[in-house]
């Protein structure tokens, strides 16, 4: 449980009103500690998510004030869990201005958004998986590692994931290379999702149930096979033709193909090279594919399953080079 949006809405006036704030996130903290003296260590408090509008040094004391308030309301929570960080939950500044609080009734924590122009697509960058991109990676966790997990201090990454239209093989290679990472390095991760970018609420289902499943294996420690393509595009008209999917096993073998709960046939459907990384789907099973049904679109979704991890969807899709409706425009 932590306070969220008040970190931009009024907390960040810290920085020239210390005093006033202390003393309101203090009643806020003294009511909801209160409230909740009685409940179980599976309870967890966090004083503030991504705090700004103040120096170092006032986080470092908002953090004291705040968990000494928390710790003197009794109960159970003279033994509470508390979830702290550094400034806007900044990895840099959990490293390198962060203060220990004395007290080791404490849980360190950092968000982990990188590469924001991939996280966040805003400026169109759809890919990531490239051995840089994965060395980035490790390099921005394991410093963590060395200062705090090593030393005994626990440590949630409170906050990852992507948020927008990422290019669907590289989001499941980023979750899973980011998950088996913080495992190595023994953090806990917490997934972000505020309803827009991974579960419908509405419809209560997952957009992209393959993520869910890779991060849900890669918490466990179990490595996962990716396929590549995810999304197989087969244009109107082409000449119809073997398809190749590259698999990057991580040690999983292949256990089958099915579309629905129906296997495909070795052989006849599909063939497998002799390092299991590749597997070609014939020619004559995307022929019956694509003229099962009329029109454009996702023709058939083809399951890969393995011995263990996640299962890898596939979708094959019919498509045709857009036509606009005029050709010319005033802007």
């Amino acid at each position: 449980m932590n306070v969220h949006h008040d970190s931009w809405l009024w907390i960040n006036r810290m920085g020239n009103h210390q005093q006033e704030t202390l003393d309101k996130l203090g009643k806020v903290w003294k009511q909801i500690a209160n409230h909740f003296k009685n409940k179980g260590d599976r309870l967890l408090f966090e004083i503030v998510n991504e705090p700004t509008g103040m120096s170092p040094y006032q986080m470092n004391l908002l953090n004291r004030e705040m968990l000494n308030v928390i710790w003197a309301s009794g109960g159970e929570n003279k033994q509470r869990l508390v979830i702290v960080g550094g400034l806007e939950d900044n990895k840099n500044q959990l490293l390198h201005h962060f203060e220990i609080p004395h007290n080791k009734r404490v849980v360190l924590t950092f968000h982990y958004y990188s590469p924001w122009d991939y996280v966040s697509n805003w400026w169109g960058r759809t890919t990531w998986g490239t051995s840089k991109d994965i060395i980035e990676m490790e390099q921005d966790i394991k410093p963590v590692y060395e200062k705090y997990v090593k030393k005994g201090y626990p440590v949630i990454i409170g906050e990852y994931g992507t948020l927008k239209a990422n290019q669907k093989h590289s989001k499941w290679l980023y979750h899973d290379i980011f998950v088996q990472l913080a495992h190595k390095y023994q953090m806990i991760t917490m997934w972000w999702d505020n309803g827009n970018d991974q579960f419908d609420r509405i419809e209560r289902k997952w957009r992209d149930p393959v993520v869910k499943d890779i991060i849900v294996q890669a918490e466990r420690g179990i490595k996962n096979a990716i396929i590549k393509p995810v999304d197989l595009y087969i244009k109107k008209g082409q000449q119809l033709s073997d398809q190749s999917v590259d698999i990057q096993l991580n040690g999983r073998t292949l256990t089958g193909i099915f579309r629905h709960s129906k296997p495909l046939k070795k052989s006849r459907d599909y063939t497998i090279d002799h390092d299991g990384k590749t597997v070609t789907i014939t020619e004559a099973y995307i022929t019956k594919l694509m003229t099962e049904s009329a029109g454009l679109g996702t023709k058939g979704q083809l399951t890969f399953t393995f011995d263990k991890g996640a299962n890898q969807v596939m979708d094959v899709i019919l498509y045709a080079h857009p036509k606009l409706e005029k050709s010319e425009f005033t802007v």
